[in-house]
C-alpha cells in the first residue's frame, strides 16, 4: 500500500499529515488556492491516496488533486456531525435545518 495523504480543511490552508511505513508524521500546510493546490499535487506521488475533510471547499480539492494521485477521498468528522448527515435538499433557504424531513 502506497501513502496516505490526510488534509484537514480550514478556509485559507489545510493541515497535511502523511501516513507511510506504519508511521505518522505532520508534513506543514497547504494554501487552499488552486496554485497552492497544484503545487502540493506536483509533489504527490501517483499511488498515493488522499483523505480530505467534507467540508465546504472539498469538491475543488478534489477536482485539483485527483488527476495526480491514485484516490481522493471526502471524510466526514462523525463526531461533529452527531447522527445525522445534512443532505443540502433538506435545508430551509434561511439556512436552518428541517428537522421534520425524514
Amino acid at each position: 500500500m502506497g501513502r496516505v495523504i490526510g488534509i484537514d480543511i480550514h478556509r485559507t490552508f489545510g493541515e497535511v499529515v502523511i501516513w507511510e511505513n506504519g508511521a505518522l508524521r505532520h508534513a506543514g500546510r497547504v494554501d487552499m488556492t488552486r496554485t497552492g493546490l497544484e503545487g502540493f499535487g506536483k509533489r504527490l506521488h501517483a499511488t498515493d491516496e488522499v483523505v480530505i475533510e467534507a467540508t465546504g471547499n472539498c469538491m475543488a480539492v478534489l477536482r485539483v488533486l485527483s488527476p495526480t494521485v491514485a484516490r481522493v477521498r471526502r471524510a466526514a468528522n462523525r463526531e461533529k456531525l452527531g447522527k445525522q448527515v445534512c443532505h443540502p435538499c433538506k435545508w430551509r433557504r434561511r439556512g436552518k435545518l428541517r428537522r421534520d424531513v425524514r
